[in-house]
Protein backbone atom coordinates (compact mmCIF):
# COMPACT_ATOMS: atom_id res chain seq x y z
CA UNK A 1 0.00 0.00 0.00
CA UNK A 2 1.61 3.39 -0.59
CA UNK A 3 2.03 5.84 2.23
CA UNK A 4 0.33 8.90 2.85
CA UNK A 5 2.60 10.94 1.06
CA UNK A 6 2.36 9.19 -1.63
CA UNK A 7 -1.15 9.10 -2.40
CA UNK A 8 -1.76 12.83 -1.71
CA UNK A 9 0.91 13.33 -4.21
CA UNK A 10 -1.11 11.69 -6.45
CA UNK A 11 -4.41 13.23 -6.13
CA UNK A 12 -2.65 16.40 -6.09
CA UNK A 13 -1.63 15.65 -9.39
CA UNK A 14 -4.52 15.02 -10.46
CA UNK A 15 -6.42 17.94 -9.18
CA UNK A 16 -3.79 20.19 -10.89
CA UNK A 17 -4.87 17.79 -14.07
CA UNK A 18 -8.07 18.94 -13.51
CA UNK A 19 -7.44 22.81 -12.85
CA UNK A 20 -5.60 22.93 -16.00
CA UNK A 21 -8.02 21.88 -18.22
CA UNK A 22 -10.61 23.69 -16.75
CA UNK A 23 -8.00 27.16 -17.07
CA UNK A 24 -7.57 25.95 -21.42
CA UNK A 25 -11.31 25.70 -21.68
CA UNK A 26 -11.68 29.20 -20.04
CA UNK A 27 -8.82 30.43 -22.56
CA UNK A 28 -11.05 28.97 -25.26
CA UNK A 29 -13.77 30.46 -24.21
CA UNK A 30 -15.93 27.46 -23.04
CA UNK A 31 -17.58 25.07 -22.56
CA UNK A 32 -17.88 27.02 -19.40
CA UNK A 33 -20.01 24.29 -17.65
CA UNK A 34 -17.43 21.89 -18.66
CA UNK A 35 -15.21 24.15 -17.02
CA UNK A 36 -16.86 24.57 -13.74
CA UNK A 37 -16.97 20.97 -13.39
CA UNK A 38 -13.59 20.54 -13.65
CA UNK A 39 -12.70 23.05 -10.81
CA UNK A 40 -15.13 21.07 -8.57
CA UNK A 41 -13.24 17.84 -9.66
CA UNK A 42 -10.47 19.57 -8.32
CA UNK A 43 -11.81 20.91 -5.45
CA UNK A 44 -12.96 17.58 -4.64
CA UNK A 45 -9.49 15.85 -5.23
CA UNK A 46 -7.42 18.66 -3.54
CA UNK A 47 -9.46 17.38 -0.64
CA UNK A 48 -9.08 14.03 -1.17
CA UNK A 49 -5.17 14.59 -0.93
CA UNK A 50 -5.61 16.45 2.41
CA UNK A 51 -7.41 13.24 3.82
CA UNK A 52 -4.99 11.73 2.85
CA UNK A 53 -1.92 13.23 4.10
CA UNK A 54 -3.48 13.89 7.37
CA UNK A 55 -3.72 9.89 7.58
CA UNK A 56 -7.58 9.78 7.30
CA UNK A 57 -9.92 7.53 5.64
CA UNK A 58 -11.03 8.76 1.81
CA UNK A 59 -14.67 8.54 1.38
CA UNK A 60 -15.38 7.03 -1.80
CA UNK A 61 -19.27 7.72 -1.29
CA UNK A 62 -21.30 10.77 -1.28
CA UNK A 63 -21.65 13.04 0.33
CA UNK A 64 -18.95 14.77 -1.30
CA UNK A 65 -15.25 14.78 0.22
CA UNK A 66 -15.74 18.47 1.06
CA UNK A 67 -18.33 17.41 3.72
CA UNK A 68 -16.08 15.21 5.28
CA UNK A 69 -13.54 17.24 5.70
CA UNK A 70 -15.36 20.29 6.94
CA UNK A 71 -17.63 18.33 9.25
CA UNK A 72 -13.84 17.17 10.98
CA UNK A 73 -11.42 19.66 10.16
CA UNK A 74 -13.49 22.64 9.62
CA UNK A 75 -11.81 24.09 13.22
CA UNK A 76 -8.30 22.88 12.21
CA UNK A 77 -8.77 24.62 8.18
CA UNK A 78 -9.99 27.96 9.21
CA UNK A 79 -6.88 28.07 11.91
CA UNK A 80 -4.71 27.32 9.74
CA UNK A 81 -5.34 29.50 6.87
Amino acid sequence: MKDKNELAKGWVLKAESDLATARRMLASEGPFDTACFHCQQAIEKFLKAFLAFQGQQIPRTQPPAENHVMGQHGPDIRQNF
